[in-house]
Parts: structure tokens; C-alpha cells; sequence
């Protein structure tokens, strides 16, 4: 049975390097300390996805406020390894996510996506609502939209 983590330590997300090399290979143990150090303090956490100690799926998020949108969320490299993909795992994360905790309760959740799916360009960027995906735009308070990026 997969659990859902939430990882807010340093120590913890390093364990996750591994997952995160997958999306950037380049990265080594210093490297993503030295930004986990610099997120961190910003209100950056993580959560994973495990079944039989095995980690098969990150997400990194943040929660804050903006002028524009109030409370919101923001996925920040999710990352399914490529041993489990296309078996609902992604979706599992942003259902946590956005679950009734809260979390996902502000008018917009933006997702910057970096692929490495060869039919897919390199960096997109979506926004999420809470009708689904839009097409890069998103209600602002006072019913001005967002224009895309």
C-alpha cells in the first residue's frame, strides 16, 4: 500500500536524492543542500510517495500569499520515477495536495513543469484552478486575469 509523506526536514529531503537525479543528474549531495538551504526557510516542503520502502514519486511545494491570488500552492518538480509512470501516482500527490485540509484552497494553483519526455518541450508552464488545468489563465481577486507566461 503507497503512503503519503510529507518530508519538511533538510535531512529528510536529502535522503530523496536519488528521485531528484532523475531530473537533474547533475546534482550531487552538496548542490541540492546548498538550495534545500536557500528553499527551506521560504516555506518549501516535500512529499513522497512510498510503498515497500521503496520511493516512487516527489513533489516539492510551497503554501503563501500573494496580492494577486491570496493563500496558493505551488507544485514544484514532480517527479515520478521511471520505473512507476503512468499508474496514477502524479495524480495521487496532487490529490493530497489539494485534499480538504486546506492546502489547495486559494483560486489558483500554478505548476511549472519541467519534462524530460522527448515529445514534450523542455519547460511549459500550466496553471492549475480548481476546475483543472486552464489554458495559462487564472481569476485574480477583483476578477482581473492572469496573463500567460
Amino acid at each position: 500500500m503507497q503512503q503519503l509523506i510529507e518530508l519538511v526536514t533538510k535531512a529528510a529531503m536529502l535522503e530523496q536524492l536519488p528521485i531528484i537525479q532523475q531530473l537533474y543528474p547533475e546534482y550531487t549531495l552538496e548542490i541540492y543542500g546548498d538550495l534545500l538551504d536557500k528553499m527551506i526557510p521560504y516555506n518549501y516542503k516535500q512529499v513522497i510517495v512510498v510503498e515497500k520502502g521503496v520511493t516512487k514519486a516527489l513533489a516539492g511545494f510551497w503554501i503563501g500569499t500573494k496580492l494577486w491570488s491570496g493563500k496558493y500552492l505551488e507544485l514544484d518538480n514532480v517527479v515520478v520515477h521511471e520505473d512507476f509512470r503512468s499508474l496514477g501516482i502524479g495524480s495521487s500527490i496532487t490529490n493530497y495536495l489539494n485534499a480538504s485540509d486546506g492546502r489547495g484552497k486559494g483560486p489558483c494553483i500554478p505548476v511549472h513543469a519541467r519534462t524530460a519526455a522527448p515529445t514534450v518541450p523542455t519547460f511549459r508552464i500550466a496553471i492549475w484552478t480548481r476546475l483543472g488545468i486552464s489554458s495559462g489563465r487564472c481569476k485574480r481577486r477583483g476578477g482581473r486575469r492572469a496573463t500567460r507566461a
